[in-house]
C-alpha cells in the first residue's frame, strides 16, 4: 500500500493506512511512504509491519512535557511521542522522526519516538529531538516518587524488548536514549546538540536495563558526534539501577567528558548494581584516561562482529 501526500496513492495519511490494516487483518502490512512531511501523531499497534520512506520522508510532531491538557494539567513526557510503536515483528526503513518542540531547557521532555516492541528494526532512520529523543521500553515498574507510569497506549507487555538501529543518526541533548529494553545500534551517528546554556552538561543514555535481563544498550562501531558549541557530554547515566550500556569500537569526539559515565543525581552506583563497558574504542583520550573512569566501569579490549553481537545479545 502507499501513502502519500498527493498524486497517485491509496492513502494521505500514514494513519488512514494504519486503521486500515487494524480492519483488515489478512492484507499485507508492507507501506511505502512517498516523500514530503507528514504532520501526524502515530500509535502503531500493528504486528508484522514494514514502513519504507521513498525520498525525503518525514513525520513531524511537537507535543512537550510541559505542555497543559484540558485540565490545565502538564501533559508528562509518555503523552509526547511523534511515534509510539507497540508490536512484534516491525521494520522501518529511510524515515525521519521529529519531535520539533524545541530544547528541554523551554519545554522539557519531548519524546520522537517510543518503541515499547519486540524485534523491531529500523534501518537508514533519523530520529530528532532535544531531551529524551529515543526511548525503548519496558519503563521501569515504577516512577522514583513510587507511582505507576501513566500507559495510555499501553496494551501488551513483551518477553523480551529487542531492537536493531542499523546506521542511524540520532540525536539530542539530554538523556536522548533511555529506557529498558535491549537495543544495538550499529553504525549509528549519535550527535550531542548544544544546549542553550552552554555550561549545562549532556547525557546521551539513561538506562533502565532490568535487573533480570543480561544486556540494555549496545552500540557498535558508532559515531560520537558533537553540534559546534556542544561540549561537557557524558555516555550515560543510570536511570534505574542494573543499567547495561556498552562502547564497542566506537569512535568520540572532544565533547565527551573524560570521566565518560555520571551518577543519576542522589544515587551513586556500585559495580553490582551497574553495568557500563568499553570496548577496544579507537579514540586515544578513552585509553588514556581509563584510569580515572568510577570503579563501576569495565574497559575491555575484545573484538566482535555484528553477527556475534546479535546472537549472543538477543
Amino acid at each position: 500500500m502507499i501513502v502519500g501526500l498527493s498524486g497517485i496513492a491509496d492513502f494521505r495519511t500514514i494513519t488512514e493506512a494504519l486503521a486500515y490494516f487494524g480492519e483488515n487483518p489478512k492484507v499485507k502490512r508492507e507501506l511505502i511512504l512517498l516523500e514530503g512531511t507528514y504532520e501526524e501523531r502515530l500509535v502503531i499497534q500493528i504486528d508484522n509491519l514494514s514502513m519504507i520512506g521513498i525520498g525525503n520522508v518525514q513525520i513531524v510532531a511537537g507535543r512537550y512535557a510541559q505542555e497543559l491538557d484540558e485540565n490545565g494539567d502538564m501533559i508528562g513526557t509518555f503523552a509526547t511521542p511523534t511515534v509510539y510503536i507497540e508490536s512484534e515483528n516491525a521494520r522501518f526503513e529511510n524515515i525521519t522522526f521529529v519531535n520539533n518542540a524545541g530544547p528541554g531547557e523551554l519545554v522539557g521532555q519531548a519524546v520522537t519516538v517510543f518503541v515499547h516492541a519486540d524485534n523491531v528494526l529500523f534501518e537508514n532512520c533519523r530520529f530528532c529531538g532535544y531531551q529524551d529523543t529515543l526511548c525503548i521500553g519496558p519503563l521501569p515498574a515504577k516512577q522514583a516518587s513510587g507511582k505507576d507510569f501513566p500507559r495510555k497506549n499501553s496494551r501488551r507487555y513483551f518477553e523480551q524488548y529487542r531492537v536493531l538501529f542499523n546506521q542511524c543518526y540520532i540525536e539530542g541533548t539530554i538523556d536522548y536514549i533511555f529506557g529498558g529494553g535491549n537495543a544495538i545500534f550499529h553504525q549509528c551517528e549519535i550527535k550531542s546538540l548544544a544546549r542553550i546554556n552552554p555550561q549545562d552538561v549532556g547525557y546521551v543514555t539513561a538506562a533502565s536495563t532490568p535487573k533480570d535481563k543480561a544486556y540494555g544498550f549496545t552500540f557498535y562501531q558508532c559515531w560520537f558526534t558533537k553540534e559546534e558549541g556542544a561540549q561537557n557530554v557524558y555516555l550515560g547515566r543510570p536511570w534505574r539501577q542494573y543499567a547495561f550500556t556498552e562502547m564497542i569500537d566506537c569512535s568520540f569526539d572532544d565533547h565527551i567528558n573524560y570521566q565518560g559515565w555520571s551518577d543519576w543525581p542522589q544515587h551513586t552506583p556500585t559495580v553490582d548494581e551497574v553495568r557500563y563497558r568499553e570496548t577496544y574504542s579507537d579514540s586515544q583520550w578513552i585509553k588514556q584516561v581509563a584510569y580515572i573512569r568510577p570503579r563501576w566501569v569495565v574497559v575491555e579490549s575484545r573484538q566482535w562482529t555484528l553477527s556475534e553481537l546479535i546472537e549472543h545479545r538477543f
